[in-house]
């Protein structure tokens, strides 16, 4: 597994080194089959990593597995507990030129919820 990782890791390291050129295709040699790509629909520990390599979340892991924004700048909670505010930042575009906005993060979970994905149980919460 740890080999895996490492694998996965330095590609997507040496994809991070390409400057200002856009990569059109990353190379990952793994020994399995992967799944699915789709971050939202992965299920086992494989599919995630790869998803996880070519996919950036709105919040990501420390090294001390502290909770950190990363496409998000931050967050606030309602008094209750019930409203979850988060600010995004501004001026991050989508591979393909459309930016990325609260529309997108909100199209994304209603994707999520109304074709059942595998990940969609972690939204169970989310009105």
């Amino acid at each position: 597994m740890n080999r895996m990782k490492s694998l996965v890791l330095s590609a997507a390291l040496a994809a991070s080194f390409t400057g200002q050129a856009l990569a059109s295709h990353i190379v990952v040699a793994i020994e399995s089959s992967v799944r699915t790509l789709n971050p939202h629909n992965a299920s086992i520990t494989l599919d995630m990593s790869v998803a996880g390599a070519a996919y950036e979340g709105l919040f990501t892991f420390n090294n001390k597995m502290e909770v950190v924004p990363n496409l998000a700048t931050g967050y606030k909670v309602s008094d209750d507990g019930k409203i979850y505010t988060i600010n995004l930042n501004k001026g991050i575009k989508f591979h393909d030129g459309t930016d990325f906005n609260a529309a997108a993060v909100k199209y994304n979970f209603e994707h999520e919820i109304k074709h059942k994905l595998r990940r969609a149980s972690l939204l169970s919460n989310v009105a």
